[in-house]
């Protein structure tokens, strides 16, 4: 017979979505505040722009699909290859906003 998660699983699983979401919404702020700056004071923060875009779309992807965090095992060939690719959308994110700060 197989059963679902217990009340205690369910609820460390949606704590842990919870921060995850934290996260994302921190990287969205941290982005618009480097706009913020950009925009008032004429200058901006280099490695802000890189890894808080980046952050907001990895810790988005996996508080909504947290299948996608883990390890992954060799034989869990699809696994890798959406890890794979949900980095690279996050790294070039990042790029891009880093690339539109600069050319402000």
């Amino acid at each position: 017979m197989v059963h679902g998660p217990t009340a205690q699983e369910s609820r460390r699983a949606l704590k842990q979505r919870l921060f995850l979401a934290v996260v994302a919404l921190l990287g969205c702020a941290t982005t618009l505040y480097n706009w913020y700056i950009l925009g008032v004071e004429h200058r901006y923060y280099p490695k802000l722009a890189f890894f808080a875009p980046g952050f907001a779309v990895l810790f988005g992807a996996v508080s909504i699909r947290p299948s996608l965090a883990g390890p992954v095992s060799p034989a869990d060939k699809q696994k890798k290859y959406r890890q794979a690719a949900l980095l690279l959308l996050g790294v070039t994110a990042g790029l891009i906003n880093w690339y539109a700060m600069a050319r402000s």
